[in-house]
């Protein structure tokens, strides 16, 4: 299947972390079909390190266990 345009500007927008919150829920709707997600996985693997905008919100806590104040 070729990617439709839709799907390619959703992706590069994705990508550039320039995505609405409208347009990522149409990437992820367009991304249940496998050849889509099978098109997404091929341009993520290019991108390579690149941290993708569906993980841009999500917060990691990197303190080292040693250092955290939380620990007893």
């Amino acid at each position: 299947m070729k990617p439709t345009p839709e799907l390619i500007n959703l992706v590069d927008k994705c990508l550039d972390k320039d995505i609405s919150r409208v347009e990522m829920a149409q990437l992820e709707e367009l991304l249940e079909n496998d050849d889509a997600l099978q098109y997404y996985m091929e341009i993520v693997g290019i991108a390579g390190d690149r941290q993708l905008a569906l993980d841009a919100g999500i917060e990691v806590d990197t303190t080292p266990l040693s250092n955290n104040p939380f620990k007893r």
